[in-house]
């Protein structure tokens, strides 16, 4: 018979603890610049030990503001982060993250930003586009409402900016790299086949539709192809149950905030002697390249001397000096997770431009394979902390405006898709002639002679992310 009884053992764990003022520190690497500044100007007020200088902004600063104490801090800290979940990107910013990285007009960017600020949090749009155009940009047209839609229902999620979820289930069913078209016949107009959503009902409705139509005014040559034996209408209605009605529902609700840059790159003509990351000074390609962030050009932190001074007396009332010291010490802390958000921010910058000088020099369709992890090995740090230097970071250079992230990419065959996208359009730009007779298998065939080969697949992948319809469509 077994004996119940209580045994006490002891076990050794190593458990690292993030303090809060590491967390702290990743809470402000996260941050975009515009919010930083509404965190630093707010606890300039709460906290009178925190001063905070407004600089000339036509000066320029070449070099970090960090002191090779704060350098140190910030890697002391690198070497304790650990992963944490990172919070859910909104909507609003997902899809103007992919809007900024296209080449549009000034007026079409407007209309898009002000279409994506009105879209609910399921993503549809309740406004008419028509509505939205700005009547004193007479650049802003129906025609270029209608293109303006079009491109942003093709962004991920696919199937936003729709009037409802019947919409945007046939916008996917439509864009879908492998459409099925009796799906698509399904969801456009003919949504009352799937109540119930039972193959064999579906078929009898289905039959009973096509026949009346028949005979009163002839069937569309695509209406007579369709395939309506049950195990088709089964794979019709698998293939809708695989799309999202409501695309935006898995993204954050915060409201939309538009973008400003939080890194300058630009060309140097002058003459370095060597690099320097932690002046934001890139050699490569032959060229030299300057990285600045908005941060070091608009403000200076420090802690109030008078503040110091009166923490170091000791005359003063315990209460009253233990209240100057803790605020002298929470400055210190906000300056040094300052300070390890730019040089963290500045170092992984000048990294990606040493990686992707040819695009910075050259342009769109010379980015090379470059991933999170790698950088971070590189860094020195964990690809969490890349990932959260990353978002909702942007950046301005002669090339563009882009978001961080767009120079972190997979590649297909070491080729990254930033390249095989530039070779789609540029097969399609120059063949316009025959661009309606390009199909996805001859664009494969064009795409491996110039020494990408690829799936179909993933060409008709690609394609859609260009907004380019199908040759069936064309």
């Amino acid at each position: 018979m077994a004996i119940l009884g209580f045994r006490q053992h002891q076990i050794q764990k190593q458990v690292q603890i993030l303090s809060q003022k590491q967390i702290f520190s990743l809470s402000m690497l996260s941050l975009p610049t515009e919010e930083l500044y509404d965190t630093v100007e707010k606890a300039a007020l709460e906290n009178p030990a925190f001063s905070v200088t407004y600089l000339n902004s036509d000066k320029v600063h070449l070099s970090s503001s960090s002191s090779a104490s704060s350098i140190q801090k910030s890697d002391n800290f690198q070497a304790v982060l650990e992963s944490r979940a990172d919070t859910r990107e909104s909507l609003s910013h997902h899809l103007l993250t992919q809007l900024h990285s296209l080449n549009l007009t000034a007026g079409e960017t407007a209309f898009a930003e002000e279409v994506i600020s009105r879209l609910d949090n399921h993503g549809f749009l309740l406004f008419d586009p028509v509505s939205l155009l700005d009547k004193k940009d007479p650049s802003q047209t129906p025609a270029v409402a209608k293109k303006m839609v079009s491109l942003i229902q093709g962004f991920d999620p696919c199937g936003c900016c729709t009037k409802n979820f019947q919409e945007s289930l046939l916008i996917q069913a439509k864009l879908h790299p492998e459409p099925n078209s009796l799906a698509v016949f399904i969801l456009d107009g003919h949504f009352d086949f799937l109540n119930p959503p039972v193959p064999a009902q579906i078929q009898k409705k289905l039959l009973s539709y096509l026949n009346s139509q028949k005979k009163l005014f002839g069937l569309k040559e695509s209406a007579q192809k369709l395939n309506t034996s049950l195990e088709s209408i089964e794979k019709a209605v698998n293939f809708i149950k695989k799309l999202d009605p409501y695309p935006g529902t898995n993204y954050s609700t915060e409201s939309t905030r538009f973008v400003e840059p939080d890194i300058y790159i630009e060309e140097s003509e002058d003459y370095f002697p060597a690099e320097d990351f932690s002046k934001g000074i890139v050699i490569a390609g032959g060229k030299t390249f300057i990285i600045k962030t908005a941060w070091e050009n608009n403000l200076k932190v420090s802690v109030n001397p008078e503040y110091k001074k009166l923490a170091c007396d000791k005359t003063l009332p315990k209460d009253e000096s233990k209240k100057i010291k803790d605020a002298v010490k929470q400055a210190e802390d906000l300056i040094d997770s300052l300070s390890f958000r730019q040089n963290t921010l500045l170092k992984a910058m000048c990294l990606i431009v040493k990686k992707q000088h040819e695009f910075f020099s050259k342009g769109p369709g010379c980015l090379n394979e470059l991933k999170q992890k790698d950088l971070a090995k590189e860094l020195g740090i964990h690809e969490t902390t890349v990932s959260r230097m990353a978002n909702s970071k942007f950046v301005q250079c002669q090339q563009g405006f882009f978001p961080v992230r767009h120079f972190f990419t997979n590649a297909v065959n070491s080729i990254s898709r930033d390249k095989i996208l530039s070779e789609i359009k540029d097969i399609i730009e120059s063949r316009k002639d025959a661009a309606e007779r390009l199909s996805d298998q001859k664009l494969c065939t064009l795409l491996e002679e110039r020494g990408i080969k690829i799936a179909r697949r993933t060409v008709a992948k690609y394609r859609g992310l260009l907004n380019i319809e199908s040759s069936f469509k064309r």
